[in-house]
């Protein structure tokens, strides 16, 4: 049982990351200026998955 919601959550942090990945591709196209937005987004995003994996 354990092993199955471990699989799950990791299956979502994976899908969350996955979902940046055409950010990160346009982040890159701009050398870099494009991060100063996107790093603090994905920060909040990935927080947001925690408090909703806390609860």
């Amino acid at each position: 049982m354990g092993f199955l919601i471990s699989v799950r959550i990791n299956y979502r942090i994976c899908l969350l990351k996955l979902s940046f990945l055409g950010w990160d591709i346009l982040a890159g196209f701009t050398l870099g200026i494009g991060y100063i937005w996107l790093n603090p987004y994905k920060q909040a995003a990935y927080m947001g998955f925690y408090a909703d994996l806390v609860d």
